[in-house]
Parts: structure tokens; C-alpha cells; sequence
């Protein structure tokens, strides 16, 4: 199976657009994003750099505003404990682990609960005496 060299892109976006330079075989920036509804792949070609960044801003508005401001309906009700796990899962997942030991996380501080085991059920109720 041959080989192919992938081009690594001249700018990459909030949102995963991407901008790559003209090749020696095309002559124009191409503008590649990802359709979040979907799935499918947006190419655009544009002459100038300048208008390459034009349409990849307008691109990453399309693909903001698409994206779901609230949790889905069927994710059961907010809690802190949710909040804290989705944080780690978003926000954490993407830092390096070189930055987590040069400053104290989340958890170190104390602004997020750390998940204690659930409480046992209490025993068998005393009978009122008659």
C-alpha cells in the first residue's frame, strides 16, 4: 500500500478547521472542516490566504452555533458531581500532564467535591412498642 504524505495545517481552529498552503500541485488554500451534524467534510478553495481565514471564521460560526448549548434531556439531573466529571472529561483530558504537576489542579484546591462512595441503606426501622 503506497504511502501518503499529509500536509500539516498552515492554521488550525477553535473548532477543528482547518487552513492548508498552496501545493506544488494546487496552487490555492484549502479550507477543510467537519460537518457536526453530519459528519461529513467541507472543502473550500480559496485564492489569498486572507480569504482562506474569511471562510474558515465564517465556517467556525456555522459550527458553533450547531454545536448544543445544554446537556441532552435523557442525562438525568445536574449535579455537582456530573459538573466535576464532565470538567475532568472536557477540560483536563486536554491539558498535558506537564501542567498538572507545575500547578495545583481542581481537586488539590478544593472546589471539586472528590466522589465518596454512596451511603449505605439504613437497617430494619425499631417497631413502636404497643
Amino acid at each position: 500500500m503506497p504511502s501518503r504524505y499529509r500536509k500539516k495545517p498552515l492554521a488550525q481552529l477553535e473548532h477543528g478547521t482547518r487552513i492548508y498552503a498552496p501545493s506544488p500541485r494546487e496552487a490555492r488554500y484549502r479550507v477543510v472542516a467537519t460537518d457536526p451534524v453530519s459528519g461529513e467534510r467541507i472543502f473550500v478553495k480559496c485564492r489569498t490566504e486572507d480569504q482562506a481565514r474569511a471562510k474558515a471564521r465564517e465556517l467556525e460560526g456555522f459550527i458553533a452555533q450547531s454545536a448544543p448549548v445544554r446537556d441532552p434531556q435523557d442525562a438525568g439531573p445536574r449535579s455537582v458531581e456530573r459538573l466535576a466529571g464532565r470538567y475532568i472529561e472536557d477540560h483536563l483530558s486536554g491539558l498535558s500532564l506537564r501542567s498538572g504537576r507545575s500547578r495545583p489542579t481542581c481537586w488539590a484546591a478544593g472546589c471539586c467535591p472528590a466522589s465518596a462512595p454512596a451511603p449505605s441503606p439504613p437497617g430494619p426501622r425499631p417497631t413502636p412498642p404497643r
